[in-house]
């Protein structure tokens, strides 16, 4: 036990030695540190430490004792990433450490020789939200004195180097707060600013007074960028009581008052009462950025209560200004009733606002912002609304911008609660322009949201865009910063580069899952991407040490949507594992079977697996299959060795076909070594790429490196090279380039001929020499039968390649295109630069200038340049004129902005010349960008040709289009191509033709519409007058409708129907109505016809015309003798004008037995009776029914007309017709065939007359058969033509010929022509006496005759026609005289 007593008491006396000694060095260690210059420096260092961030390290230079009381410190800095931005020196502190204790920091005097502040710190790290620095300042502050005489603040915080002085004083001691601060400008002690406040709530005391006095060109003025740097004066004036204070507020601005605010506030039984009123020019105080909103004079008028609850009550409150007015009413509660509405509008338009924040610069017009909340607080109704007519950043700018956002039972106090929200977006465009290309609007953005205070939930949020759509729900963890989302987007092919949107069809499908938590780890699961390409699943994450995985499976459904001409399906893998900067990667690609270029591809293998290392990269390449049932292998490995990467071997094998080589690369991957290819049978390899070719090849590539630069030999050699319409005859390239860069080459470029379609260019030679430091190139040849020569120079500089062109002369279509001067082109970084180019193009020239790189910056500039030249790219088109205009190029390769102006005039094509139509002009105006062509084009023309119109066409995707085009045609173009068929059209048509859709699938809309047309048919004698017409054109059918027409003969036409306009042939269904129509030859038929026709069927190639036709009356006129008073005048046109031979051509008609219409015919012509036949003594009429068919070409006639009754007359004898028939030749001309019987004595006489009714042909027979003489004889006189006197024989004759349709050559015409009359008659009376009778037309209306018998009887006869049919007739002779009055009538 003793001992146990000594041990405790051992223990314990051990215990109060060691915490005695640890008190002691305590205290001795506070002493050295506190009150020593040595300590202090030593716990200076580990405070700097302490007190720095990694954005601000803190340097304390000279410390002296830190508790002593007065702590004099050398110099402080403050640094950041770029340097020092502040720095103090010669600190001095008078102060008390011992109140430390007290928590409160006592300084009779805080002062320092300088303080200098350049610019504000640089943050580059984000402090996190949790985070909370280690040092705080204590509660209590009482400084008696600050004195601060040099106070620099540097160009960089404040526009230019400002120097001033500060002292002042600072007490902020339990709930009383006071501050007294002066500061001075050094270099005009005018410009000062003072401010005393007191905030003592417990003394019930508030003071706020301050004045702000500066000179013109003060710091104020400089801060705020003020226009002219005015003198500023700025006073503010309040003191007493808290719970009834009251102060005022006034600025100056070069001496002028410029504003004035009253403010006031009160406390009473726990309300405060806030109230601000006054007015002035604000904007002449305010930033630039805000100075719009400001403009003219501004207004405020405030008065809000605050209760204990902190619920808001805003009694008034409006903000005026020029630009804006700003209202707000009513209470806002946390946890109270709630009844508040504001709302922002523009007094003269949408309110302009800027803001700038570093070089970040957002501009908006805003044309309504409005929020009310009300109800209960827990289930509040909010309501806010924005819209913006414009909104721009510097990535995009937008317009059209409506912000909203509602809730019926919002909870105010916990803010939780749902809400719908709303973004829509009329229009928007990108800086980038992949982004733009991706985004496009109209854009809506709805979601329903749920908020709550810890997360962000969104479900079935909806997305819709031009080209971009889709849902997404998720949810967003606000204390973890950790998104979790499933999206399920669509897009149109237009998001991608054009080079891929043309490949894909529909919309492209992507849906999975996201996943993001910060600071970056990115996950995405579950992904399915669905296109009419194929489809594909995978995942892909990220990790915050950027690390990648992702795998990525799916199926190619047809390869020839990215390779032409390559048709069959693939199945691809894609995985990838790794650090991003050495990446591991392998893709597997296989086809079963494929068809590439029409050659059978089986069982294709693409694998490639490799590691994208820069140091040390890495790969296999394995190709295996079949083409034609020909082999093909493929093996390269990239290998690393020694830090040097190389390909040992690479060997490409598809059947004959060998390529071989090795290659080495330096540290920086240039490549040396050699290539062999044997190419046999060229058009295997370029089947691979869906290309079909044909030919050999075979050489040999070296490849070199030294110092930096690489050089090649390259030899090749073949037989021929085909491609397309491309080929190559005997090619042969032997070159040998020194130095690839700068292009030092020598040898040729040679071959037997090179043909482009029908462009063919012969012994083509490009010839490479080295001079001088240069290489000259020399390119001769034949091309379009003439010399081809271009020779120059390439230069390589300092300043980048020089390619200076000395010649260029070529005659392509007889055209001389030269070189006007020596060119230069430079290439810089990339960048080609032409200074200036003009080719010299037969009576016009083509300049060219600019550059092009990176951005593109083009001119040209066409100076009647013959259109003629554009044939060699179409000679189909075979354009003539010339062209006029320029054309820019801007943008960038990506992106290029292509505009032009152009005019061409006496323009004309293969197809406007065959068509005859005459030259006309061509304007055209317009811009290419982002895949879209603007056309506005105007062509002019003769007889008023006039047609202009334009719109845009999109060149990716759908390749949609919209197009207005509208003018006036005038048909007279198209004499050229009716005049050859005998159609002569006059008036003029008005278009307004709208087209829209896609290129593939246009959709025609407008009208075409015609009034007082006139159409005539020179061959038909056919013309239709007072033409009207409406064709209205729905997508791709043009509906005819309106169609109506005189028939200048008599009658009407109209019809109407649909002509389908995109489909080959152009295939229509359209009915015509026959009203009465009259139709007269005007030689030989006229006919009175209604009928229902249709014409079906494709226009363009075999139409049929089919229907019924019914004729009223039909008169067809057998061609009479012309009078013995005219004569038939041959006119020849001797070096007639080329429009009098036009004229001639067009009207003067061809006989033809057909037409040159492929139309199809199916026609059924009724006319029960009525179709007369009269002429050369023929009176009958006909009846029946035909069929048309055939073609217009070849018709088809079936059936015919039948004698219904029929007489014929040979003078003065009369025959009854006993059969007869009418049917049509191939030009639908009548064939006669009809037969008259009669007897003369005891002879039975037949009178036949057929064939063509132009030029029927009479003939006689008789029983018993007689001469033809005799049977006219015995058929008119009754007797032998040995018993005919000599008269009677030349009538005879006479008859015969008139009878035959001919002119009479007889004795009898003759002697009536001798004799000056109009008609001589001589007969036999029933006797056998002879009668004479001869008369004549005295005038139009009076006709005088005079006959004299046999037995001497003489007698006068005269006819006066008095018109209407009415005839006045009297007669005077040996037996006496008399008269009459007659009237005529046909019929």
């Amino acid at each position: 036990m003793r001992l146990l007593k000594r041990l405790t008491s051992l223990a314990l006396r051990l215990v109060a030695y060691v915490a005695g000694a640890t008190l002691v060095l305590s205290v001795v260690a506070i002493l050295i540190t506190g009150f020593t210059g040595a300590g202090s420096s030593f716990v200076a260092g580990p405070i700097a430490s302490l007190l720095s961030t990694p954005d601000r390290r803190i340097t304390i230079s000279n410390a002296g004792p830190l508790l002593g009381g007065k702590l004099r410190v050398g110099s402080i800095t403050l640094a950041d990433s770029r340097g020092v931005y502040a720095e103090i020196r010669e600190l001095a502190v008078d102060w008390t450490p011992v109140d430390l204790f007290k928590g409160r920091v006592t300084a009779e005097r805080i002062a320092a020789g300088s303080v200098r502040i350049d610019r504000a710190p640089v943050v580059t790290v984000e402090k996190s939200a949790d985070a909370s620095s280690s040092f705080s300042l204590p509660v209590e502050i009482d400084i008696k004195k600050l004195d601060l005489p040099v106070l620099d603040l540097g160009m960089a915080l404040v526009g230019r180097d400002f120097r001033l002085s500060l002292s002042g004083s600072g007490q902020a001691i339990s709930d009383h707060i006071a501050v007294k601060l002066q500061a001075t400008r050094a270099d005009t002690p005018d410009g000062q600013v003072s401010a005393d406040i007191i905030y003592a709530p417990g003394a019930n005391r508030l003071r706020l007074t301050g004045e702000l006095s500066e000179p013109a060109g003060g710091l104020l003025a400089e801060l705020l960028r003020l226009p002219g740097s005015p003198a500023v004066r700025i006073d503010v004036d309040g003191d007493g009581p808290l719970t009834d204070w009251k102060g005022k507020v006034t600025a100056d601005v070069d001496g002028r008052p410029t504003l004035a605010i009253d403010a006031a506030h009160r406390v009473d039984s726990g309300l405060r009462t806030i109230i601000a009123k006054g007015g002035g020019r604000f904007d002449a105080l305010m930033p630039p950025s805000l100075r719009p909103l400001f403009e003219g004079e501004t207004v405020i008028d405030l008065a809000a209560n605050l209760d204990r609850n902190g619920a808001v009550t805003i009694k008034a409150g409006k903000l005026s200004t020029a630009a804006l007015d700003l209202t707000a009413s009513g209470r806002y509660a946390a946890n109270g009733t709630n009844d508040l509405k504001a709302k922002l509008v523009g007094t003269a338009g949408a309110v302009p606002f800027r803001w700038t924040s570093g070089k970040q610069t957002i501009t908006a017009a805003i044309d309504e912002l409005a929020l009310s909340i009300s109800g209960p607080a827990n289930a509040a109704t909010v309501d806010l609304k924005s819209r913006f007519s414009s909104l721009e950043t510097p990535q995009a700018s937008f317009s059209g911008v409506d912000l909203s956002a509602t809730s019926d039972a919002f909870d105010l106090g916990t803010r939780s609660g749902s809400i719908a929200a709303r973004l829509s977006v009329s229009g928007s465009k990108f800086a980038d322009a992949e982004l733009n290309r991706i985004v496009k609007a109209p854009l809506t953005i709805q979601s329903p949201l749920a908020i709550n205070a810890t997360r962000l939930t969104f479900d079935n949020a909806t997305i819709e865009s031009t080209t971009v759509g889709g849902r997404l729900s998720g949810e967003y963890a606000l204390d973890e910063q950790k998104l979790t989302s499933r999206f399920e987007l669509f897009a149109l092919p237009d998001i991608l580069p054009n080079n891929l949107a043309g490949k894909f069809e529909g919309t492209i499908g992507l849906a999975g899952t996201l996943d993001y938590a910060t600071p970056r780890v990115v996950t995405l699961s579950d992904l399915k991407l669905a296109t009419s390409l194929g489809d594909a699943t995978g995942s892909a994450s990220l990790d915050v040490e950027n690390k990648l995985t992702a795998e990525l499976t799916g199926r190619i459904k047809e390869i020839a949507a990215l390779v032409d001409n390559v048709s069959g399906s693939a199945d691809f893998a894609l995985s990838a594992e790794g650090p991003l900067e050495a990446l591991t990667g392998r893709l597997s690609l296989k086809s079963e079977a494929a068809v590439a270029a029409g050659r059978s591809l089986e069982n294709l293998s693409v694998e490639v697996e490799g590691t994208s290392d820069q140091t040390a990269p890495k790969g296999t390449l394995n190709i295996s299959g079949t083409l034609d049932g020909q082999k093909i292998e493929g093996t390269a490995d990239l290998v690393t060795e020694n830090g040097r990467s190389s390909i040992p071997a690479l060997s490409v094998t598809v059947g004959p076909n060998r390529i071989e080589g090795a290659l080495a690369f330096s540290p920086t991957f240039l490549p040396s070594g050699q290539l062999r290819f044997d190419l046999p049978e060229a058009g295997l390899i370029a089947a691979l790429a869906g290309q079909k070719a044909s030919g050999d090849l075979k050489g040999l590539v070296e490849i070199a490196q030294a110092d930096g630069r690489l050089s090649a030999n390259i030899t090749a050699t073949g037989s021929t090279l085909t491609r397309d319409t491309l080929s190559v005859a005997a090619p042969d390239i032997r070159l040998a380039i020194s130095d690839l860069a700068a292009f030092a080459a020598e040898g040729a470029i040679a071959a037997k001929a090179i043909s482009i379609g029908t462009n063919r260019m012969e012994t083509p030679k490009l010839a490479f020499s080295r001079q001088a430091g240069s290489t000259a190139f020399d390119l001769g040849g034949r091309y379009d039968g003439a010399p081809l020569v271009a020779k120059g120079r390439l230069e390589q500089q300092a300043s980048g390649l020089t390619v200076t062109l000395d010649t260029l002369a070529a005659i392509p279509r007889g055209i001389p295109l030269k070189l006007a001067k020596p060119a230069t082109l430079s290439i810089v970084d990339s960048k080609m630069t032409i200074n200036a180019a003009t080719i010299s193009a037969g009576s016009g020239a083509v300049e060219i200038k600019g550059s092009a790189g990176d951005t593109l910056d083009l001119n040209v500039a066409l100076r009647n340049v013959p259109a003629s030249l554009a044939a060699t790219m179409a000679p189909a088109l075979s354009p003539a004129g010339t062209v006029t205009g320029t054309v820019t190029v801007k943008g960038t390769p990506a992106a290029p902005v292509v505009s032009y102006d152009l005019n061409w005039t006496d323009a004309a094509l293969a197809q406007t010349r065959s068509a005859g139509i005459a030259a006309f002009g061509v304007t055209a105006k317009g811009d290419f960008r982002d895949g879209r062509l603007l056309l506005d084009t105007r062509v002019t023309g003769q007889d008023g040709l006039a047609l202009s119109g334009g719109g845009t066409v999109s060149l990716s995707g759908q390749r949609p289009i919209a197009m207005t085009f509208n003018g006036k045609l005038p048909f007279a173009a198209l004499t050229g191509l009716l005049a050859p068929q005998g159609f002569v059209l006059e008036g003029a048509a008005d278009a307004n033709i709208s087209i829209s859709g896609g290129i593939g699938s246009p959709q025609i809309t407008g009208s075409v519409r015609t009034a007082g047309a006139r159409l005539i048919d020179v061959r038909r004698n056919l013309a239709i007058e007072q033409l009207t017409a409406t064709v209205t054109l729905k997508g791709n059918r043009a509906d005819v409708s309106g169609l109506t027409g005189k028939l200048a003969s008599g009658g009407r036409i109209s019809g109407g129907g649909t002509i389908d306009i995109l489909s080959p042939g152009m295939p229509a269904d359209i009915a015509i109505t026959l009203d009465k129509a009259v139709y007269v030859d005007g030689s030989m038929v006229a006919s009175t016809a209604d009928g229902q026709l249709t014409l079906q069927g494709p226009l363009l190639s075999a139409p049929v015309l089919a229907g019924r036709i019914n004729l009223s009356k039909t008169a067809i006129t057998i061609p009479e003798k012309l009078p013995t008073s005219l004569a038939e005048l041959d006119i020849q046109h001797k070096n007639a004008p080329p429009d009098v031979r036009q004229q001639m051509a067009t009207i003067t008609k061809t006989d033809r037995n057909g037409s040159q219409s492929s139309i199809g015919l199916d026609l059924a012509v009724s006319s029960p009776t009525q179709i007369f036949v009269r002429g050369r003594g023929i009176d009958a009429e006909l009846g029946g029914k035909i069929g048309v068919t055939g073609t217009a070409q070849a018709p088809n006639v079936s059936g015919a007309f039948d004698l219904r009754r029929g007489r014929l007359s040979i003078m003065t004898k009369r025959m009854e017709f006993t059969s007869g028939t009418i049917t049509f030749g191939g030009g639908l001309i009548p064939i006669l065939d009809m037969e008259a019987t009669t007897t003369s004595g005891t002879t039975t006489i037949t009178i036949k007359i057929s064939g063509f009714a132009n030029d029927p042909v009479v003939t006689f027979s008789s029983s018993p058969a007689l001469p033809q003489d005799e049977i006219l004889a015995q058929l008119i006189f009754g007797q032998s033509m040995s018993r005919l006197s000599a008269l009677q024989i030349a009538q005879l004759a006479d008859a015969a010929a008139q009878l035959a349709g001919g002119r009479s050559t007889s004795l009898f015409e003759a002697l009536r022509s001798t004799l000056g009359v109009d008609d001589l008659d001589i007969s036999t009376d029933e006797t056998g006496q002879a009668k004479v009778s001869a008369g004549k037309y005295l005038n139009d209306k009076t006709y005088i005759e005079l006959q004299q018998g046999g037995t001497g009887e003489t007698k006068a006869v005269i006819n006066l026609d008095i018109g209407r049919g009415v005839k006045l007739k009297g007669e005077a002779g040996a037996e006496g005289a008399g008269g009459g009055i007659f009237y005529e009538k046909e019929y």
